[in-house]
């Protein structure tokens, strides 16, 4: 009778362990799909998010180096001075030589109506 009771108890035990495992493996799974099911829907979209563009077409001297320390979503050309967004750190701007001046901001886009370099040229 003794062990008739270990038994049982050793086996709702197993019972247990194993249902255990598989709602840990269905909820993994669920996981899964939601999180590809999301990453579809952001790569057809692609747009993560949305940023606020100012509408003016003149920029100050400080407000471009202030561009310029914060990491660029774009391009930038400068006077046409190239500025890749993945070659650019804070550390370079003393080398970019931008004369104190005012700016009109201008936007360059691709064949397919995409934003990718921001131009600044120096205003007279």
């Amino acid at each position: 009778m003794e062990n008739v009771m270990k038994f049982i108890k050793l086996a709702c035990a197993g019972l247990f362990f194993c249902v255990g495992v598989y709602f840990l493996l269905y909820g993994i799974n669920t996981y899964n799909r939601s999180l590809t099911t999301v990453r579809e829907k952001i790569k057809d979209d692609e747009i993560i998010y949305q940023q606020h563009y100012s509408e003016e077409k003149f920029v100050t001297y400080s407000e471009l180096i202030a561009t310029l320390f914060q990491e660029l979503e774009y391009d930038m050309e400068i006077d046409g001075l190239l500025i890749s967004k993945y070659e650019h750190q804070a550390e370079y701007i003393i080398n970019y030589d931008i004369e104190v001046s005012n700016y009109m901001k201008s936007y360059f886009y691709d064949s397919r109506e995409k934003l990718t370099r921001v131009i600044y040229t120096r205003m007279n």
